[in-house]
């Protein structure tokens, strides 16, 4: 019978993780000919999807991208922190 081998096992390195940051952002959702156009004020970033659905999904996963990806320095000084969405009424045309 063959000798089975012993492997010695290494101590568990913890890593301490940082916690996540959490955000909430703002999501704008326009109807376009063929699907929908989504944009995150905050970052100036924008997606787009066939449904609103898949917009805001697409959306999300863009902007988890550019936050997990680009320097703090950049993130920092792309937010825009205040946004404030109204609407308004205007006249044209003669």
């Amino acid at each position: 019978m063959p000798k089975k081998r012993r492997t010695k096992s290494s101590p568990s390195k913890s890593k301490t993780k940082k916690p996540r940051k959490k955000l909430y952002l703002t999501a704008v959702l326009e109807k376009e000919n063929k699907g929908y156009l989504s944009l995150c004020p905050e970052f100036d970033i924008t997606s787009k999807g066939k449904t609103p659905n898949q917009a805001l999904d697409n959306l999300k996963q863009a902007v988890k991208h550019f936050l997990n990806h680009a320097p703090a320095r950049q993130v920092k000084a792309c937010i825009h922190n205040q946004i404030l969405i109204t609407r308004f009424e205007t006249s044209y045309g003669t």
